[in-house]
C-alpha cells in the first residue's frame, strides 16, 4: 500500500531535502506533537557545548591497556557507560586531542553507522576521558540537564528526528549542525528534578559481570541490562507483568 505525503512550501522548515523519505507522515506528525509540546533546540538548551571527537590512530598511536579511557560508540548505554571492554590512549594522545575531550555528566550520541542514536551519560569513574568521531559531546551546564538529556534523547520524540535526519542518499550519520538543531521538548523544574532523581537512583545501583569465556560473556551481559530495563519500566509505573502492557504482535522488517 502506498503512503502519500502532501505538503506545503511552509511545512519544508528551511530543510533542503527534497526526497520522499524526508517527508514521511510520522516524520511529520511527531514535528506537530513537538509544536503543541514546545520544544527548544539542543543548543538553546543550558549547553555549554556541543563537539565531536577525532579518530586518534592515524599517526600511528595505538590503543593501551591503561592511559586516558577512549569511548567507542559501542560504550554507549541508556544513562551510562558500559567501561567492560573500554580501550585507552596515552596522556599525550589525550592532550593533541583537546577538542573531544570528555567528562564526568557529559551525554554522549552516536552519530555514525550502526549505532547511530545510542546515548550515554558519562559517569565519574575517571576524571576525564576522550572519543572518536562517531560520538557528538553534549557539554550541559548542569546535571539536571545531563539527566534529563540522557532520557529524552531516547524518547520517540527525539529518535524519530534522528531517523529522518540519517538519510539522503547513502549516507548514513548526522553532522554536528544536525545534532545541534534537534528539536527537544522543553523541560519545567518539576521534570528535571524527576530525570535528576531516577538517573541518581540508576547509579546508585552497580551490577558487577564477572570475567568468563567469550562464549558466556554475551548471556552475562545481557541479563543485567534486561533487569534494569524491567525494574527501570517498573519505576516509571509500566508494570510490564501485566497483559496490557505487552506488545500484541511483533512486525519484523
Amino acid at each position: 500500500m502506498i503512503s502519500l505525503s502532501i505538503i506545503q512550501k511552509s511545512q519544508l522548515e528551511g530543510a533542503l531535502r527534497l526526497d520522499a523519505e524526508y517527508y514521511q507522515p510520522e516524520y511529520l506528525l511527531n514535528y506537530l506533537k513537538l509544536e503543541k509540546f514546545g520544544f527548544q533546540i539542543l543548543q538553546d538548551l543550558s549547553i555549554s557545548n556541543i563537539t565531536k571527537g577525532e579518530t586518534p590512530l592515524w599517526r600511528g598511536d595505538s590503543y593501551l591497556d591503561a592511559g586516558i579511557p577512549f569511548l567507542r560508540s559501542e560504550n554507549l548505554i541508556f544513562a551510562g557507560t558500559d567501561l567492560s571492554n573500554i580501550v585507552f590512549v596515552s596522556k599525550k594522545v589525550h592532550e593533541r586531542m583537546k577538542r573531544s575531550k570528555i567528562l564526568p555528566n557529559d551525554v554522549l550520541l552516536a552519530i555514525v553507522g550502526a549505532t547511530i542514536g545510542h546515548t550515554g551519560l558519562v559517569g565519574n569513574e575517571y576524571l576525564e576521558y576522550n572519543s572518536n568521531q562517531a560520538i557528538a559531546i553534549v557539554r550541559p551546564e548542569n546535571e539536571k540537564y545531563s539527566c534529563y538529556l540522557s532520557i529524552v534523547l531516547e524518547t520517540k520524540f527525539c529518535q524519530l528526528q534522528i531517523e529522518r535526519l540519517k538519510g539522503g542518499g547513502s549516507r548514513d550519520n548526522l553532522d554536528l549542525h544536525e545534532v545541534r538543531v534537534l528539536k527537544i521538548p522543553k523541560p519545567n523544574s518539576r521534570i528535571l528534578n524527576y530525570c535528576l532523581e531516577q538517573i541518581n537512583k540508576i547509579a546508585n545501583d552497580v551490577i558487577y559481570i564477572p570475567k568468563t569465556i567469550d562464549m558466556l560473556s554475551p548471556i552475562l551481559s545481557i541479563v543485567p541490562l534486561q533487569l534494569f530495563a524491567y525494574y527501570f519500566a517498573i519505576q516509571k509505573g509500566y508494570n510490564v507483568d501485566r497483559p496490557r502492557n505487552l506488545a500484541k504482535s511483533v512486525t519484523v522488517e
